[in-house]
C-alpha cells in the first residue's frame, strides 16, 4: 500500500504543484488553506518514504483505536 501511494505521489504531485503555481501567478500572490487545496486538487500530498515508513511502524507498534491525520504536509516551492 505504501508503495502504491508513493507511486501516485510521484506521478500526481508535480502537476498538482504546477496548478498551484499557475493559480498564484494568475492572482499575483501566494495561496493558502482552502484556496491552495482547491488548486492542488486530489493528488496525494507526498511525504518522504522514510517518514511514511516511520508513521507505519508507529501505528503498528501502538495499535491505536483511532488515527487522526492533520494534513501537515507542506511544500516549500
Amino acid at each position: 500500500m505504501l508503495a502504491e501511494l508513493r507511486r501516485l505521489g510521484e506521478l500526481e504531485d508535480p502537476p498538482a504543484k504546477e496548478r498551484v503555481l499557475d493559480r498564484e501567478r494568475e492572482l499575483g500572490r501566494r495561496v493558502w488553506g482552502a484556496e491552495r487545496a482547491e488548486a492542488y486538487g486530489s493528488a496525494p500530498l507526498a511525504i518522504t518514504p522514510e517518514v511514511g515508513e516511520l508513521l507505519c511502524v508507529l501505528v503498528l507498534a501502538r495499535r491505536p483505536g483511532t488515527i487522526v491525520e492533520f494534513g501537515a504536509s507542506y511544500w516549500l516551492g
